[in-house]
């Protein structure tokens, strides 16, 4: 038996004992009532004088107080709530007769008769609020019984013992002092304070930039243009309302996937439209990657909405797929023609790709060409497969078609034990490629590494994508480039020509 069973025992065996004598008592009071009413009722014969001897024999027996037998009281036991007989008793009577009847008892040889209990019946006593309070209050609480050996503290044999059993005999003591008996508590830890050489608290909410309410919304616009950017909401309102209602919103899921593919290359775009559009607050594009309505919308159109609003949010309304860089054309000596590209060094929204993570990418993010990628931080480089730095190791891996045995299964590539921004370029031995430009395919980890030349030092590392994100853009209507990507790709290659 437990240590708990063994405590709840003595509990009810307590509880028992104690009930037990408190029935003992009532019916000891009940018979000691029911005994002085029939002295009363002899001794009133006595004096009307109408007493038989056999009357007076009676009575005296009754009387005298050094009777040797055995009044049989029941002594009550309770047992699951019935009540039975269960052993008798010695009860002396006082004396209630004068003392001629006493000396007729003394001169006579005849021994009293014993007096039988057959025909007595208990006569209930009336007990007022007040006296039943004070006859509860008089009542002793049995004492605790002894713990067994069992339940007692024993002494630890080690010193690494001696540290546990202090802690929890401390608690068991406490809880037994308090009357409480369950399993002991661990004691607290100690709260180190930490202590920190700088603070800052980091908002998560999404907050306009300052462009966007520094903009003056009573400069002239189009209203056209207006009524264009706007449409986006009746869309996204659409799409809730059916979903929530009859279902079936399927057919505006894809008109509100084209529409925002759209929305990246609108050409008409200022801060006063967006502004007055309204298109980046919460009843706009908001309602879709951060609204209470976020899981009704494909994971896809959620995706593309985050990046548009980062996008335009960060002062970025310039749709041109090749922003912040500049590209010159011109014809060598040799007559042979020579396109080049270079970030522009005034261009301000550049960022590093010296960064582990995502670095604010989405994915499914495609960019034309790999100096984009160097422009919004993707990849560091513009022809090497991988970005990284001594004693920090690689950041971004680019897989592409060319003189390196790569194997892409859509689940392997990555240098140390971080997450690393896998790319891909177009490559036709992989599925999983684009057909065009580059691709953010999301987080991925090294978990084995291959020596195929130690002498040119050249190794295969088996990358695996990280779990909890978004499926690879490489098919469905979900795939990167979208059809409007491809198309402002043609465009430039028609300016270039």
């Amino acid at each position: 038996m437990g240590m708990i069973e063994e405590i709840d025992a003595l509990r009810k065996k307590a509880a028992a004992e104690r009930r037990r004598k408190e029935a003992q008592e009532l019916q000891q009071r009940l018979l000691d009532e029911q005994i002085i009413e029939e002295e009363n009722e002899t001794a009133a014969k006595k004096d009307i004088g109408r007493k038989t001897e056999k009357q007076v024999e009676t009575e005296t027996c009754l009387g005298h107080e050094q009777a040797p037998e055995v009044l049989e009281k029941p002594d009550i036991v309770q047992q699951a709530g019935n009540t039975k007989v269960a052993s008798l008793q010695v009860h002396n009577e006082p004396d209630l007769l004068n003392t001629a009847s006493q000396e007729q008892i003394q001169s006579s040889d005849q021994k009293p008769l014993p007096i039988s209990f057959s025909g007595l019946k208990a006569k209930k006593r009336k007990r007022t609020v007040a006296s039943d309070i004070a006859a509860r209050s008089t009542e002793q609480i049995p004492e605790a019984q002894e713990l067994p050996p069992s339940l007692k503290k024993v002494k630890p044999s080690t010193a690494s013992q001696s540290a546990v059993s202090t802690s929890t005999s401390e608690t068991a003591t406490k809880s037994e002092a308090n009357g409480v008996f369950g399993p002991q508590r661990k004691p607290p830890r100690s709260k180190k304070e930490t202590v920190y050489k700088s603070v800052e608290i980091v908002d998560t909410q999404y907050k306009p930039s300052e462009w966007y309410l520094c903009t003056d919304t009573n400069q002239k616009f189009s209203r056209g243009d207006l009524q264009t950017v706007a449409h986006v909401k009746t869309i996204i309102k659409i799409c809730i309302e059916r979903t929530n209602t009859t279902g079936g919103p399927e057919k505006y899921f894809s008109e509100l996937r084209t529409r925002i593919h759209e929305m990246e290359f609108y050409e008409f775009l200022n801060a006063i439209i967006v502004k007055k559009s309204k298109v980046l607050e919460e009843e706009g594009l908001l309602q879709i990657f951060d609204g209470q309505h976020k899981s009704l919308f494909p994971w896809d159109i959620v995706a593309d909405s985050e990046a548009l609003w980062h996008r335009w949010m960060g002062g970025e309304l310039n749709p041109s797929l090749l922003r912040g860089i500049t590209t010159t054309k011109g014809t060598l000596d040799n007559d042979k023609k020579r396109i080049s590209h270079k970030l522009d060094k005034e261009y301000t929204k550049r960022k590093s790709a010296n960064v582990v993570g995502a670095n604010g990418l989405i994915n499914g993010q495609w960019w034309p060409s790999r100096i984009c990628c160097l422009r919004d931080g993707a990849h560091g480089e513009q022809e090497a497969g991988i970005h990284g730095q001594i004693g920090k190791g690689a950041f971004s891996v680019v897989i592409a078609a060319g003189g390196y045995d790569d194997k892409d299964n859509g689940k392997t590539r990555t240098k140390k034990k971080q997450p690393v921004r896998v790319l891909r370029a177009v490559n036709k031995k992989s599925i999983y490629a684009p057909k065009e430009g580059i691709r953010y395919d999301g987080l991925y980890e090294i978990v084995s590494k291959e020596i195929l030349n130690p002498k040119t030092a050249m190794f295969r590392f088996s990358f695996q994508r990280l779990s909890n994100q978004d499926p690879i853009r490489y098919k469905g209507e979900e795939r990167r480039p979208t059809n409007q990507e491809l198309k402002e790709r043609m465009k430039i290659r028609e300016l270039l020509a």
